[in-house]
This record gives structure tokens, C-alpha cells and sequence, in this order.
């Protein structure tokens, strides 16, 4: 599970959305942690990690969206 490292996220708020959709696609697709997700969508696990312990969904590029989308 994407969660099996947890991060504190604050709750409500548009970045909340954007990892639970990101976990939850992840999950449908037997992805269970944020390795497994660098690896399937060819992003940077940095990148990732960024995403996840800052709440940095506002600061997600568009080519990261796509590989996250086509993975």
C-alpha cells in the first residue's frame, strides 16, 4: 500500500484529493508503495516522495501528471 510509509497530510484541501486519487488508482492497479510507483510510471521516486511529504500536489508538473496517468 502507497501508505505503508506514512506521511502527515493536512485534512480537507485540494492536495488531500490528488494523493488519495493517486493512492487509490496505484492500489486498483497492485501498485502498493510509492517505489513500485516510480518505477511503473518512469518518475523520479524523489519526485514522488516530494509529492507525498510536503503536500506538493500544487507543485506537480503536467508531464508528471501524464506519466502518472498512462502508468
Amino acid at each position: 500500500m502507497l501508505r505503508s510509509v506514512q506521511y502527515s497530510r493536512k485534512e480537507g484541501g485540494h492536495e488531500m484529493e490528488m494523493l488519495d486519487r493517486i493512492d487509490m488508482l496505484s492500489r486498483n492497479k497492485g501498485i502498493k508503495n510509492i517505489s513500485q510507483l516510480s518505477k511503473a510510471a518512469n518518475i523520479p521516486y524523489s519526485t514522488l516522495d516530494h509529492l507525498y511529504r510536503t503536500n506538493g500536489t500544487a507543485e506537480i508538473k503536467l508531464p508528471t501528471v501524464r506519466k502518472l496517468a498512462e502508468c
